[in-house]
């Protein structure tokens, strides 16, 4: 059964964040993760997202530790998930969630949506300035 859910997480839609990936690069300055490990606290860049997981980039991440992943926008409510390293390199690392509750999921697909609704809407127009 572990498995399957390991074959769900790896066939999980990822959204990517990063400022190459979107047109509009306050998206990936709009979520951020907080991870929390037994003797370290970082804040890392969100680039790739989905129910499984996640790609960070910051401060180097040691592989396969147990970690508390914080996931915040500001535009929701924050989410707290169990998480395990399951690659790092350097600067970036991979994080797959553990959790077991659907209001987890829940909760990080209503981030997703308000990220993508955010890349998607059109920028807002430049204030023009009419002098008579």
């Amino acid at each position: 059964m572990k498995t399957q859910a390991k074959d769900d997480r790896r066939r999980a839609v990822r959204h990517p964040l990063s400022p190459a990936a979107a047109p509009r690069s306050d998206l990936a300055a709009g979520v951020r993760a907080i991870v929390r490990g037994r003797d370290f606290i970082s804040q890392y860049a969100v680039y790739d997202l989905a129910v499984g997981g996640a790609r960070l980039v910051g401060p180097e991440l040691p592989e396969h530790v147990l970690v508390e992943v914080t996931l915040a926008s500001p535009h929701g409510a924050p989410v707290r998930v169990l998480g395990r390293v399951a690659h790092a390199r350097e600067s970036e690392a991979g994080v797959a969630f553990l959790h077991q509750q659907a209001e987890t999921e829940d909760a990080i697909q209503a981030m997703l949506l308000r990220a993508l609704e955010r890349r998607a809407a059109p920028a807002e127009p430049a204030s023009e300035h009419v002098t008579t």
